[in-house]
């Protein structure tokens, strides 16, 4: 498991985490109020990634997405 701290430029946000693999995946999560919410980063190859972040608001047994990536590198 690693500690994770996310700096949002646009906005301030300062946001600390936990990540941990899961399978093929990265998920971190944190508890945001009375929800948790979770990034996973998915597929993950040298030229891609997808991202799902997602919203639980009873304690994980449910998740709502709230934003998904699916990220192509340029060359």
């Amino acid at each position: 498991m690693w500690r994770f701290t996310f700096h949002g430029t646009a906005h301030g946000d300062l946001l600390h985490m936990y990540a941990r693999q899961i399978d093929d995946e990265i998920v971190m999560e944190r508890a945001a109020g009375n929800a948790l919410v979770r990034w996973t980063f998915a597929d993950i190859t040298s030229d891609t990634f997808h991202w799902r972040n997602e919203r639980s608001t009873d304690g994980g047994h449910t998740w709502r997405l709230d934003q998904e990536v699916r990220a192509h590198r340029l060359r």
